[in-house]
């Protein structure tokens, strides 16, 4: 039986408590609220109590947990994942916001300790779907945004699943995509920020749970994929699968798509493309596509200077000349990129 805490009695501590609840080999013994007052009882909606406390060793000392679930807040995490350390708890952690500093220290502690961790922007195994297949997508596009749409009490912004799919986009990609800067801006920001040259927006409403569109734009055309959690629940069978797999593990894991099965290396796609395009193979397909995406900025300069000093058509079939692995279309292609 694995024994877990629960860190935040909000609305997802509420559902993970349920969830772990209804588990046969999970017991929940104890809930972590920052906000409480002192040792008390936290009662949940299925009938059970459970010992409460605000600090998180003053529970574990108390409860002895083998996991300890984290959906609070970015400024509380890092306090729950030392009293982890302390007392040899294996954390499951739910909460965005946290600097890079943070998981490359927690990842350093837990393999000293010999105790397994996650670390996931998002415990809906849709969304990490999304995920891959947007990674699976990004080395045929120039350009990529990223939307994603929160309820109004969601306290960091972008997201932690957006910010994890700009850097998955841009390793699959291998380079940064192309990111159209304004010429005239009536409102700061209204371009969103920018990761990778992947634009992210945030959107905050109520009535939204957690949703995320990846906007994929080539030559005529542009690919959408969505994920929308309609509700909590949707995350409870991700944090079900990290609190049995941190039991088995050694080490932080980063994101469920490691424990699914689903992190194979994220440039391979791009690698194989680039290899397509050195050994001359599917050249027809240049503009607009994979391969003419794949255009080193020294090609386009040599393009470049091969038309001023020869002129458009002449220019073309000098640069081809030296560069036979290349077609007029894509040429074309990237003349019409660059007038753009």
């Amino acid at each position: 039986m694995i024994r877990a805490a629960v860190s935040g009695s909000g609305s997802m501590g509420a559902q993970v408590i349920a969830a772990l609840e209804a588990q046969d080999d999970i017991e929940p013994v104890g809930v972590v609220e920052p906000l409480a007052g002192g040792p008390g009882e936290h009662r949940s909606p299925g009938g059970g109590a459970y010992p409460l406390e605000a600090d998180p060793a003053a529970l574990f000392a108390r409860v002895a947990p083998d996991v300890a679930v984290d959906f609070t807040h970015a400024a509380f995490t890092p306090a729950l994942a030392e009293a982890c350390l302390a007392h040899g708890v294996r954390p499951v952690i739910g909460t965005s916001g946290q600097p890079e500093a943070f998981a490359g220290s927690l990842a350093e502690r837990l393999a000293a300790r010999r105790l397994g961790g996650v670390i996931a922007p998002n415990f809906a195994i849709g969304a990490v779907l999304l995920m891959r297949l947007a990674a699976l997508a990004a080395p045929h596009f120039e350009a990529v945004e990223v939307i994603e749409l929160h309820h109004d009490g969601k306290a960091d912004s972008p997201s932690g699943t957006a910010v994890a799919t700009a850097r998955q986009l841009r390793a699959a990609r291998g380079r940064d995509f192309s990111h159209r800067a304004p010429d005239l801006k009536a409102l700061a920001g209204a371009r969103g920020a920018e990761l990778g040259g992947v634009a992210l927006h945030s959107v905050r409403l109520p009535g939204l749970v957690a949703h995320q569109e990846v906007i994929f734009g080539g030559a005529g055309q542009t690919l959408t994929l969505r994920h929308d959690s309609t509700g909590r629940d949707s995350f409870m069978p991700g944090v079900l699968l990290a609190v049995r797999e941190v039991m088995r593990r050694e080490g932080l894991v980063h994101g469920l798509g490691a424990l699914l099965g689903l992190d194979e290396d994220a440039g391979a796609g791009a690698r194989l493309i680039e290899a397509k395009r050195r050994s001359g193979r599917g050249r027809r397909a240049e503009p607009g596509t994979a391969y003419g995406s794949i255009w080193t900025d020294e090609e386009r300069q040599r393009l470049a200077a091969s038309i001023a000093e020869h002129g458009r058509a002449p220019g073309i079939r000098a640069f081809l000349a030296d560069h036979p692995h290349r077609t007029v279309e894509g040429a074309r292609y990237q003349i019409g990129r660059r007038l753009r």
